[in-house]
């Protein structure tokens, strides 16, 4: 049975999520030859995830041998997108537009919201965000017809094929900032994040910031809120202001 996210209990991501996914930041698994994974890959609202097509990535000469030889052996088989699902899946540059220009404009291509508008939105939302920036988390999801609602407009409104997997990427890379920043018993902090993974969340540096500093004045005084956390956005902002 197929249920809503939304009508799951708040803390179901938390506690079924190791914390060393928490700290990973090669969403891309990035030193990989070749890369297979659904993110990009068509669909199909019927189907089961071990019968959907999956995206191959070749990142090299290994990694194209070893799709060669896959292929040559009957191990994989390669299909071609529909023509009336590029646009959707991104791969045909209708759905390109730069992180600026949709900061900028607030809107993403095909009139749904923008990038930074779900990422940030999505992020602020995520209940281990809401924890350590000392909010209270929902235990009781949506009841069923809501979330069944909710499912609706997000699949018909939300980004789609490489748009989504950019979506996906800046968020657990937001999202799993703030847990490296707020674990104390982390050595190095802010130093094992890597250098590509800051690039990217520099695009979303001040108005996240602006929204995670009130959330933690907010919540002076509670204990879920980390020193370390705290004091990073706190200079954070007064580097802002300077």
């Amino acid at each position: 049975e197929k249920v809503p996210y939304f009508c799951l209990p708040g803390s179901v991501a938390e506690k079924a999520i190791a914390k060393s996914c928490f700290s990973c930041f090669d969403y891309t698994n990035g030193l990989a030859d070749v890369v297979v994974g659904y993110m990009g890959a068509p669909l199909e609202n019927d189907g089961v995830m071990t019968d959907q097509l999956n995206m191959i990535t070749v990142r090299n000469g290994r990694g194209a041998d070893i799709l060669s030889t896959s292929l040559t052996s009957g191990a994989l088989e390669l299909s071609e997108i529909p023509s009336n699902q590029k646009a959707q899946l991104g791969v045909s540059g209708a759905m390109e537009q730069s992180n600026d220009d949709r900061n900028k404009n607030g809107v993403g291509t095909g009139g749904g919201p923008s990038r930074a508008t779900l990422v940030t939105t999505t992020t602020e939302a995520d209940s281990l965000v809401v924890r350590l920036t000392g909010g209270d988390v929902r235990e009781k999801g949506m009841p069923r017809w809501l979330g069944e609602v909710f499912a609706t407009i997000i699949g018909n409104t939300a980004p789609k094929g490489l748009e989504f997997a950019r979506y996906s990427i800046d968020y657990h890379y937001l999202r799993n900032w703030l847990y490296v920043l707020s674990d104390e018993s982390a050595r190095g902090g802010e130093r094992t994040v890597p250098s590509y993974a800051k690039a990217v969340m520099a695009k979303y540096d001040v108005a996240f910031r602006d929204g995670l500093y009130e959330k933690l004045r907010a919540a002076e005084g509670k204990p879920e809120v980390s020193t370390p956390l705290r004091n990073y956005i706190a200079q954070a902002k007064e580097r802002q202001r300077a």
